[in-house]
C-alpha cells in the first residue's frame, strides 16, 4: 500500500469518492449506482486495523471493489477507467512479486539458521568460528559480539530503508508529477488540435513529445495499421516538457478559438452589408414604381383635359 501510494495513477484512488468531489452534479448517481464503494485508504486503515483479520480473501475483494467500481460508473472508454485497469496489473505484479521475495527470506532464513529458534537471525557477517577454537573462547564475549552484530544490522538496516524514502521523496518532488485530471485535460487538448485540422500546431506537438525517451518510440510506429488507434501517455512526459506541451497547446488553442471569431464577424459583417444592399434596391425599386404610377396618371389627366376641350 505504500508503494502505491508513490504511483501517480494511483491518485484517483486514494480517497474516497464523496471526498475527492464533494460538490459534483452526478455525485447522486454514484451514491444511488454504487452500492458499496471502496478506496486504498480506506482498504489501508482496515488493513492496520486488522479488521480482515487472516482472512486475505477479504482483502483482496475489496481491492478487486475499487477497480470494478471504476470500471461500472464510468465505462469501458473512460481514461480513469483505463487507469483502473493499470492499477489492476500493478498490483497483481506487486502481491507477485512481494511473494516471491518472502518465500525466498524463508529459504534462506532457514539455510542460515536451521533449527536455531532462540531469536532472530545473525547478519551475515557474523563469522562462525572453527570448531577447534570454539571451545576455547569465552561463550560470554561471543554472545557479545553477536549482539553488537546484530544491533549494527538494525541500524543499518534502518539507514537503508530511510535513505530509499528520503531518495523517493526527493525524485518525487523534483519530477512534480502533474494530477490525472491535468493530464486528461492535456490529452483532451491535443486530440482537439489534431481534429480541427491544424497541421503545424499538430506537428509541434509531436515534435514536443519526440524529446521525451518514453515516449519516442510510441510516435515512430503512430504511421503504421497496427498502431493507428494507440494513444500516447502523457504521464511519462518530465514535468518541464509537460509544462512546455501544456503551455503552447493551449496557446494554439487560443489563436484557433480567436481566428474563428474573427472569421464569424466578418461572415457576419458581409451578410449584413449585403442586407442593406437588398433593402437599398428594394427601396430604389419602390420609388420608381410610384414614380411610373404617378406619370402614367398624370398623362391621363392631360389627355382627358384635351378630349375635353
Amino acid at each position: 500500500m505504500k508503494q502505491a501510494a508513490h504511483q501517480p495513477r494511483a491518485r484517483p484512488f486514494l480517497r474516497p469518492v464523496v471526498e475527492l468531489f464533494p460538490d459534483a452534479p452526478w455525485l447522486a448517481d454514484y451514491r444511488q449506482e454504487i452500492a458499496q464503494p471502496m478506496d486504498l485508504g480506506t482498504l489501508g486503515r482496515n488493513l492496520e486495523s486488522g479488521i480482515y483479520g487472516s482472512d486475505v480473501s477479504r482483502a483482496l475483494h475489496d481491492l478487486e471493489l475499487i477497480w470494478s467500481n471504476c470500471e461500472q460508473f464510468n465505462g469501458e472508454q473512460e481514461q480513469l477507467t483505463k487507469t483502473a485497469k493499470f492499477m489492476r496489473k500493478w498490483f497483481a505484479k506487486a502481491m507477485a512479486v512481494s511473494k516471491r521475495n518472502h518465500l525466498k527470506s524463508a529459504k534462506r532464513h532457514r539455510a542460515t539458521v536451521g533449527t536455531d529458534t532462540r531469536g532472530p537471525p545473525v547478519a551475515k557477517r557474523v563469522r562462525e568460528l572453527p570448531k577447534q577454537k570454539a571451545n576455547t573462547c569465552d561463550h560470554a564475549h561471543l554472545l557479545q559480539e553477536n549482539e553488537q552484530l546484530r544491533h549494527e544490522n538494525d541500524m543499518l538496516r534502518k539507514a537503508l530503508i530511510e535513505a530509499d524514502f528520503a531518495r523517493r521523496d526527493a525524485i518525487e518532488q523534483q519530477q512534480q508529477c502533474p494530477e490525472w485530471w491535468e493530464v486528461v485535460r492535456l490529452q483532451e487538448m491535443v486530440t482537439r488540435i489534431d481534429q480541427v485540422g491544424d497541421v503545424q500546431g499538430f506537428g509541434k506537438v509531436l515534435s514536443i513529445l519526440a524529446r521525451c525517451p518514453s515516449i519516442k518510440p510510441v510516435l515512430q510506429q503512430l504511421d503504421s495499421e497496427v498502431d493507428a488507434e494507440r494513444t500516447i501517455d502523457l504521464e511519462l512526459l518530465p514535468a518541464p516538457l509537460f509544462n512546455e506541451l501544456q503551455a503552447y497547446v493551449s496557446q494554439r488553442i487560443l489563436r484557433h478559438e480567436r481566428s474563428q471569431r474573427a472569421r464569424r464577424r466578418c461572415t457576419a459583417t458581409k451578410s449584413g452589408a449585403g442586407q442593406k444592399r437588398r433593402q437599398a434596391l428594394q427601396k430604389q425599386q419602390q420609388l420608381a414604381t410610384a414614380y411610373s404610377s404617378w406619370s402614367s396618371d398624370s398623362d391621363l389627366d392631360s389627355s382627358s383635359d384635351s378630349d375635353s376641350d
